[in-house]
């Protein structure tokens, strides 16, 4: 049985990325990602973001606006995965809709020979925030969720040890 530990003062973790698709297990990688680390007092710790090319078509650009011509001199993900390794490790993960940003950095980061550890991993997911919160908004894409102000410090957070 594993013991569960409450976080004291955590640095959170706020990730976004961009996707040639939605199945990284499909072959959809990473085409832009951007981190930002603040810690349990908001502060600004860092900010880092970057351009990825997939290696592939981007795809999806009706989402996300990226073409093959906006990446292709970035670096793979191979490249940064240190750097994404890094800023998120011993932090709290914090996306809008993150089992979907988690599973491509999870799958991107594996392929480079990092892993991370899902049991020691707290993951807080804005949208799920929003959706038990506020279900008087009937869309809980980020964009309409933006004047809400959520105090994520309001929050206790636990991992298992």
């Amino acid at each position: 049985e594993q013991a569960i530990i409450q976080l004291d003062n955590p640095e959170f973790a706020v990730v976004d990325v961009e996707t040639t698709g939605l199945y990284p297990d499909s072959g959809d990688r990473i085409v832009e990602i951007a981190i930002v680390v603040i810690d349990s007092r908001g502060e600004l710790i860092c900010e880092w973001s970057s351009k990825i090319n997939p290696g592939r078509k981007v795809n999806a650009t009706q989402i996300h606006g990226l073409t093959d011509s906006d990446v292709s001199a970035s670096p793979k993900f191979e490249e940064v995965a240190k750097k994404v390794f890094e800023l998120i490790s011993n932090r709290v993960f914090v996306a809008h809709n993150a089992s979907f940003d988690y599973r491509f950095i999870r799958k991107e980061l594996g392929a480079a020979g990092l892993e991370i550890d899902p049991i020691r991993f707290p993951v807080f997911d804005t949208m799920s925030l929003a959706s038990k919160n506020f279900a008087n908004i009937p869309n809980k894409k980020m964009v309409n969720l933006s004047f809400l102000s959520i105090n994520l410090f309001q929050f206790k957070f636990y991992r298992k040890k």
